[in-house]
Parts: structure tokens; C-alpha cells; sequence
């Protein structure tokens, strides 16, 4: 794969991104610079996350011409876009131009640009770039993560009780001594768990601009993840939920703290 992309030349796309069409709208946005989607997310998207998904979508085809894009706001406006996961030959950008929507519009720093290259529903390299920290971090299939060209290792050993990690929901069988919340931009909780800020990070929802980069990341860092039910992930599957975690006793455990009408909801039944 390092044959096809250069990985510092989709680095620098990223970052010329951010510097065109994502930090000039921080904490400048228009009350007509921002909309909300008509599904029933009712999230918001801005001027900012359309550009810059336009910008990455232009430049990353031109590099590979017979590449296709997934793009969070290019589904919103055509569904079908999501079948293109299901081909097995051509590579896949998937893009989410701005994960932490809501925190970018709302002049919080904790949103981030993601990017993952799939082929056969498989990540093969993938980039997160933290805007307002000038940070890079970057994973390739078999040969690990990287943070601004360190490698790191998850730490397995570290224990659930006593830590941190992230969930949309809370638990009604709670695990003693963790600390649980959201950041609302699942790029920057992989972030968390790749830094050893926190042991896992619970999603009911498999949107692949989401998750691609950040679970791919995890996984070649030491990390566990799987679907609620036990099986891998896969970004052709946008149902049922995902939890990545440092090991897979914690994985186990943040499992087993899913209240059962939670669970019996979001995992599909044979």
C-alpha cells in the first residue's frame, strides 16, 4: 500500500485542508455558515465541513483516479454512496471532514479531520489530524500507529476500575471507580485510549466515517475491538455498536455492563 499513497503527501492534504477551508470559519462561523441536517440526527453541518469534504474528495481522487470517496456529507445527500464500501476491488476514501461538529461550531477545540483508505471493507491506513493541536497521528496495516512519527502502544494492563473511558450511555449496572462521559467527537476518544488517557470508548452507532480510522488505529496499537455481539468490525456494516478498548478483558467488562434491553436493541438477532 506505502506504494500507492505517499502517507506525508495525504498528511499534508490534511493539513492544507484545515488551513483553507476548516481553521478560517473556528470561532468566525455565520449564523448562515451553520445548518442542520434534515435525517433524524438533527446534527449540525457547516460551510466548513462542505468545503473541506469537497477539497479531500477533489484532491484524493486525482491521486488515485480510480479510488472512490465515502464522505459523511456526501451520504447525507445520497445514500447509495454508502454501497460503494461493498466493492471489493477499488480502494475507498472515507472521509468525515469535521468529526466534532457540534464542538467546532460551537468554538470548542476538540474536533479533528478523518480519513481512511479501505479496500474489501478492510482499513489499510488511516489518518486523524487534531486541527488545533497541530497533531498528526497515522496507522498502516501491519506496522502500527504513529503520533506526529512516534509509534505508541496501548497499555493492556492498565484496569477498568480506577480509569476513564467514553459512552453515550450510561450504564444501569455500573462498573465501580470509572470515570465515563463523552467528548462528543469519536476521533479524539481513539485519540484518548491511543494515548493511554483512557481504557475504552462505547458506540451504538457504526457510521464508517466514524470509526474506520479510529478503530484501524487502535487494533495496530495493541488495542481490542469488536461489535457488541463479539464479532470484528467491519466498515461495511453501519448497524449495531462498537466497543474499542485497551485490552480484551476490559472489552469484556464494558460488555458486560451494557444494560440487556441496550443490548438486545442494537444487536441484531440471527
Amino acid at each position: 500500500m506505502t506504494k500507492i499513497v505517499n502517507p506525508e503527501q495525504i498528511s499534508e492534504l490534511l493539513r492544507e485542508c484545515a488551513r483553507e477551508h476548516i481553521t478560517p470559519y473556528f470561532r468566525n462561523l455565520s449564523e448562515d455558515d451553520v445548518q442542520y441536517k434534515n435525517d433524524k440526527s438533527k446534527s449540525k453541518v457547516t460551510i466548513a465541513d462542505h468545503k473541506s469534504e469537497a477539497f479531500l474528495t477533489a484532491k484524493l481522487t486525482a491521486l488515485l483516479p480510480n479510488s472512490l470517496v465515502v464522505g459523511e456529507e456526501g451520504v447525507h445527500e445520497n445514500k447509495s454512496v454508502l454501497d460503494y464500501l461493498q466493492d471489493s476491488e477499488k480502494l475507498i476514501w472515507v472521509i468525515d471532514p469535521i468529526d466534532g461538529t457540534h464542538n467546532f461550531s460551537s468554538g470548542s477545540e476538540v474536533f479533528c479531520v478523518m480519513l481512511a483508505l479501505v479496500k474489501n471493507g478492510e482499513t489499510q491506513m488511516a489518518w486523524i489530524y487534531d486541527v488545533c493541536n497541530d497533531s498528526m497521528t497515522f496507522a498502516e496495516k501491519g506496522k502500527g500507529t504513529f503520533i506526529d512519527g512516534v509509534q505508541i502502544f496501548i497499555d493492556q494492563t492498565t484496569p477498568l476500575e480506577g480509569s476513564k473511558g467514553f459512552a453515550g450511555y450510561k450504564f444501569v449496572r455500573q462498573v465501580e471507580n470509572i470515570t465515563i462521559n463523552t467528548l462528543r467527537c469519536a476521533g479524539h476518544e481513539y485519540l484518548r485510549i491511543l494515548k493511554n488517557e483512557a481504557v475504552f470508548a462505547l458506540y451504538s452507532f457504526m457510521n464508517p466515517w466514524d470509526h474506520a480510522a479510529g478503530t484501524f488505529m487502535v487494533e495496530e496499537a495493541g488495542g481490542y475491538v469488536a461489535k457488541w455481539d463479539g464479532s470484528a468490525y467491519s466498515s461495511r456494516e453501519t448497524k449495531g455498536g462498537i466497543i474499542a478498548a485497551n485490552s480484551q478483558e476490559t472489552w469484556q467488562k464494558v460488555k458486560d455492563a451494557i444494560p440487556h434491553e441496550i443490548l438486545q436493541k442494537h444487536v441484531e438477532k440471527p
